[in-house]
């Protein structure tokens, strides 16, 4: 059986919720959601998986903080980044894609501090916009991580991230 808890990482603006195995805690799914969406958003689908506990997986659904989307009207709303439009050309904000990507680094970092668990059982899980920020962070995490999930999304700022990826993750295994 697993418990939920809400905490506040440290070194991070992200707020998460959290689900902890009643084991040792052997690898790390950090699940990010999408546009207008939350943490909670996930967090049911947990016990439906109906992992034993001795695999000791702990779940990370971080909250990100609201902030103005073009493509809506400006409004303000949970988002990783801002999206200027939808069609292939539109303009892409870069600058927020990396600020995602800091702060996913920084609870992916918090893991092996906190945990034990080495960056190879840390699995990147998202969708639609967190899909996209989980994908940007896999590519280019300097440690070899152990896969992404990457759910209804696309790679943001392909060029810029293809260029700079990761040696370590050259390889990585993604299902999307």
């Amino acid at each position: 059986e697993f418990f939920t808890l809400r905490v506040c990482l440290m070194n991070t603006l992200l707020s998460s919720e959290t689900i902890v195995p009643n084991t040792q805690v052997k690898s790390v799914v950090i699940w990010l959601h999408g546009l207008g969406a939350s943490g909670h958003d996930f967090v049911p689908i947990i016990p439906q998986l109906k992992l034993p506990d001795e695999m000791g997986v702990k779940f990370v659904f971080p909250h990100v903080p609201e902030r103005p989307v073009t493509l809506n009207m400006g409004m303000n709303m949970p988002a990783w980044y801002d999206i200027f439009g939808l069609h292939r050309d539109a303009q892409q904000d870069k600058a927020g894609v990396l600020q995602a990507v800091s702060l996913v680094n920084q609870l992916i970092e918090h893991e092996p501090q906190s945990t034990g668990v080495p960056y190879e059982k840390i699995i990147l899980a998202g969708f639609s916009q967190g899909g996209a920020v989980a994908l940007a962070t896999a590519l280019t995490h300097p440690k070899r991580l152990g896969g992404v999930l990457a759910l209804s999304t696309y790679l943001p700022i392909a060029e810029d991230l293809l260029a700079n990826a990761s040696d370590a993750n050259r390889q990585l295994p993604i299902m999307m």
